[in-house]
């Protein structure tokens, strides 16, 4: 099913994670929106969502790749089922490419768009794997 603005919402996101741009990615999540990542606590509100992936830049995410497989709306929620490839250039080290799935519950908000409620993403090897 494709519905634009969810599309266009990870276009988005991508787009200012390659830009180094954290706040702009928070900026499609709801305000109240929960991220479940590998290794990490919860995260909840926007606001600290968008300090997890400033985190995610400073220590060397350079591009963040995401393929939807399938997205189903129903009423005011829709979900999102993908896989997700992580670009990694850290100061010390090589390069590492994170892969894995992705879920994401979105939610029509008050002002017409769609907005990520809840996303869960996991890592289909630890450490990822050399490009």
């Amino acid at each position: 099913m494709d519905v634009p603005d969810i599309d266009q919402g990870r276009s988005a996101f991508t787009a200012a994670m390659r830009r180094g741009d954290a706040a702009a990615a928070a900026s499609i999540y709801a305000d109240d929106a929960t991220l479940l990542a590998p290794a990490a606590d919860v995260v909840r509100g926007r606001g600290a969502i968008e300090r997890f992936w400033q985190t995610g830049v400073e220590t060397g995410i350079t591009e963040v790749e995401l393929v939807a497989l399938d997205v189903q709306r129903s009423g005011e929620l829709a979900f999102e089922v993908g896989r997700y490839a992580l670009r990694l250039a850290p100061e010390a080290g090589s390069p590492v490419v994170e892969r894995g799935r992705y879920l994401i519950v979105h939610r029509i908000e008050a002002d017409g768009h769609w907005r990520r409620a809840a996303e869960m993403f996991s890592s289909d090897a630890e450490g990822g794997t050399r490009p």
